[in-house]
C-alpha cells in the first residue's frame, strides 16, 4: 500500500516546522515512510515556541479517503471528514493503523463521536490578576491567539481548495484501437478479497471502471481508463490520476493492492 501526500509548513523530511518551507507533494509513500514522516513531525513540534505561527500539515491521499495530520498545541491529531473539528487524539502507530485499516478507523471515529458530546462547563470564574504580577500582557496573548486562528483557517482553506497534484508517472497513451483491445481483454470482475474492508473492481469493455470497498455500507468510486505505456509496460491510466498495473490477464494492482480476477 502506498500513499500520495502533501506537506505544508514542513521540511521535506518533516523534521522541521516553519513558514519558510514551500508546499511539497510526495507520491508513492510507503507505510514505513509515512510512519517516519509523522514521527518526525511529532518530534519537531516538541521544539516549537509560542512565537512560531506556522501551521504544519501532512495531507494523506489514501485508498479509503483523505486524511490530515495537524497539531493541537504540541500534540498531533488525525483529521478525517468525520472529525474535522477536533481530530482524533491517537499515537503515531494508532494513526497509521486508522489510515491503513478501515476497521481501526471506524473504531477510532466511534470513540471520537462519543467524546465529542457537549460537556458541563467546569471552568473556574475569572479573577483579575495584579498587573504587577502579570507575565505576558493580555493584549499580546489575544493578538497571538488571533494570528493562530487566522493561520488555522488559512490552512483549512489551503487543504480544501488546493488542486490535486498530477500524480501520474510519465506515460505514453496507446492508439485508440490498441487501447480498446487491451481494455476488452481485461474486462471483467476482480477483487482483493471477499471480506469487509476488501475491494472489488469491475472493468467494462468501454473503459468505465467501478471500485467498491466491501462493508456494511459499501463505498463506491467510478472513473474511466485508457491504455498507456509506463516504464515499457502496458498499464491503464485512469481519470482519477492513478495507474492500474497489469501483472497478467488474471491480476492487476492499484495503489499497491493486488486485485485478482473473480471466478464463478
Amino acid at each position: 500500500m502506498t500513499f500520495n501526500i502533501s506537506l505544508h509548513h514542513l521540511s521535506p523530511d518533516a523534521t522541521a516546522v516553519g513558514e519558510q518551507f514551500e508546499d511539497k507533494d510526495i507520491p508513492a509513500v510507503t507505510v514505513p515512510q509515512l510512519r517516519q514522516l509523522v514521527n518526525s513531525m511529532s518530534k519537531a513540534l516538541a521544539t516549537r515556541t509560542e512565537q512560531d505561527f506556522a501551521a504544519p500539515v501532512i495531507r494523506i491521499n489514501a485508498p479509503q479517503g483523505v486524511f490530515m495530520v495537524r497539531p493541537d498545541g504540541r500534540e498531533l491529531r488525525l483529521h478525517t471528514w468525520t472529525t474535522q473539528a477536533g481530530g482524533l487524539a491517537l499515537t503515531v502507530d494508532e494513526m497509521i493503523g486508522a489510515i491503513t485499516d478501515p476497521e481501526k478507523l471506524a473504531a477510532a471515529e466511534s470513540i471520537y463521536e462519543t467524546s465529542a458530546k457537549p460537556k458541563r462547563n467546569t471552568a473556574k470564574p475569572f479573577r483579575a490578576q495584579d498587573p504587577a504580577k502579570a507575565g505576558t500582557p493580555r493584549w499580546v496573548k489575544i493578538g497571538g491567539l488571533a494570528v493562530l486562528i487566522l493561520a488555522f483557517n488559512a490552512t483549512t482553506a489551503w487543504m480544501l481548495m488546493k488542486p490535486p497534484p498530477d500524480l501520474l508517472p510519465p506515460h505514453e497513451p496507446l492508439a485508440v484501437e490498441v487501447s480498446a483491445r487491451l481494455i476488452a481483454r481485461l474486462a471483467g470482475e476482480y477483487e482483493t478479497g471477499p471480506r469487509p474492508g476488501d475491494r472489488g473492481m469491475t472493468i467494462l469493455s468501454n473503459g468505465n471502471i467501478r471500485v467498491v470497498r466491501y462493508g456494511p455500507v459499501p463505498e463506491e468510486w467510478t472513473f474511466t481508463a485508457q491504455a498507456a505505456i509506463v516504464d515499457g509496460k502496458e498499464v491503464l491510466v485512469t481519470s482519477a490520476s492513478s495507474v492500474i498495473r497489469i501483472m497478467d490477464d488474471q491480476s492487476l494492482t492499484l495503489f499497491g493492492d493486488t486485485y485478482r480476477r473473480r471466478t464463478i
